[in-house]
């Protein structure tokens, strides 16, 4: 089976790309591609407790089986950016 992965930020900085395709056994949900990236990309270890999971454009749990040609995208939390007054943004 394939699946198309897209990595944001600080995870497609860690990987060196925006996109790869996952192949592996049929029967899989995101937890299982992301264990298998956290080994192919040791540094994603780091942001697991962030990370966020949408399957074809809508964030979707975890244990969400997934077929054959679905997108799954793993997004961490971003910073920075521009408050509403124009100013840059402060962390709370």
């Amino acid at each position: 089976m394939e699946i198309r992965v897209r990595l944001f930020a600080g995870l497609a900085a860690a990987a060196g790309k925006r996109e790869l395709t996952w192949k592996g056994q049929p029967s899989v949900t995101p937890r299982d591609v992301w264990r298998d990236l956290v080994e192919d990309y040791p540094a994603f270890a780091d942001h697991t407790p962030q990370v966020k999971v949408a399957v074809n454009e809508e964030y979707a749990d975890w244990e969400q089986e997934l077929k054959p040609g679905d997108e799954v995208a793993f997004l961490t939390p971003v910073s920075g950016g521009m408050a509403a007054d124009g100013g840059a943004g402060e962390a709370a």
